[in-house]
């Protein structure tokens, strides 16, 4: 169809660009069904105005081809193929069940310690809160930066319950079939929810936005309204935990529906002090003279990033390559920031042996300042 008029060219070439930036954030976002649903809109949208663009649209939908950026790998189960009694597998959007006897215990905060501990002697009182009519929580929310402990922590809930732990495979559950990521997700929890398990539903914010959210075109909604349905009907005899570092995009209304929402925040200087024991394992000795020090140096990181940290000590340890004091030397060099840099020089005077001068030369912090502050 031809346009008429140099207006009309111009409003439908501006409608072009801005569907042009949508569909490229979808893109970049990586969120596949997103780009197909939108896509699909689009063959609607140009039909009648620009039927060469809608036909072109149209080809890449159907043809779909194996490898291509709108596409992940499709997996199709339906729920009778096996619910039955002599199924003896799991669908491929379950990941499990995963080996938890060899993880180390997560570093949690009292406060937190506390609520999950109450959550397991729930479930080892299952008959008594029975015969209360009640039954245990089932359903919990993990939220937090990455490296916090989330993913421990599941690991470490399955084991205390003597429970299998399971995880849903993102990779495998997005389809690029309109309509599909909604049932796969419904088939994996259906499954979870056929036997006693914890199942980890890692990374929720990957396909439970919020359902106001400007991008969405209809898919959102779908899955929502799924885990919103699953929640409700989750049996007490297994655990269901959805783990999100973005808790702000995640719909609003799931929260609602979980029993509990647990915070997981950055480590405070006693944790850290737990985590540089536990991760030093036998050479901790050998760095327990610095051991105020590193608290305030690693304060603000999480736990991956500390541990990430003295692997690395310990490596350059085992070698040859430095010795404990040099590497606390690096790392104070490298300390920008001027009150943390004074922070440090507090805990060198106050909890090592080194001299004022030395303190000085590596910190900047001056000497009668140090004199001022000395405690010992």
């Amino acid at each position: 169809m031809v346009l008429k008029g140099n207006k009309n060219i111009m409003s439908e070439n501006d409608e072009i660009v801005k569907d042009l930036v949508k569909i490229s954030k979808f893109a970049i976002d990586n969120s596949q069904e997103d780009v197909r649903l939108f896509l699909a809109r689009l063959v609607r949208k140009y039909r009648n105005t620009n039927q060469e663009l809608s036909e072109a649209l149209g080809t890449l939908l159907r043809n779909k081809p194996d490898s291509s950026i709108l596409r992940n790998r499709e997996v199709t189960y339906s729920t009778e193929s096996w619910v039955s009694d002599s199924y003896e597998g799991n669908p491929n959007f379950i990941n499990g069940p995963l080996d938890c006897a060899k993880m180390i215990d997560p570093i949690l905060a009292p406060e937190l310690s506390e609520k999950l501990t109450r959550i397991i002697d729930e479930h080892h009182n299952a008959e008594k809160l029975k015969r209360a009519g009640l039954q245990p929580s089932s359903t919990m929310v993990f939220t937090g930066r990455p490296g916090v402990g989330k993913t421990l922590t599941a690991h470490w809930l399955a084991r205390n319950l003597a429970l299998p732990l399971y995880t849903v495979n993102l990779a495998t559950i997005v389809s690029s079939y309109l309509g599909k990521t909604g049932n796969n997700l419904k088939v994996a929890l259906d499954y979870a929810r056929s036997k006693p398990m914890v199942l980890l539903l890692d990374e929720i914010d990957a396909f439970a936005k919020t359902r106001n959210d400007e991008t969405d075109v209809g898919e959102i909604k779908r899955i929502v309204t799924v885990l919103l349905q699953e929640i409700e009907q989750w049996p007490s005899t297994s655990v269901l935990i959805a783990a999100t570092n973005y808790p702000e995009i995640v719909d609003r209304a799931l929260w609602r529906r979980f029993d509990h929402v647990l915070q997981f925040d950055l480590p405070s200087k006693s944790l850290i002090k737990k985590a540089l024991k536990s991760f030093f394992v036998n050479d901790y000795s050998s760095f327990e003279t610095y051991s105020s020090v590193l608290e305030t140096l690693f304060e603000g990181r999480s736990f991956s990033d500390i541990e990430r940290s003295i692997l690395e000590y310990r490596r350059a340890i085992a070698i040859g390559n430095s010795t404990p004091e040099e590497i606390i030397n690096q790392e104070i060099s490298s300390i920008t920031d001027k009150k943390r840099r004074f922070t440090v020089a507090m805990e060198l005077l106050n909890h090592t042996d080194w001299s004022q001068y030395k303190i000085n030369k590596l910190t900047g912090v001056s000497r009668d300042t140090l004199r001022k502050y000395k405690t010992i």
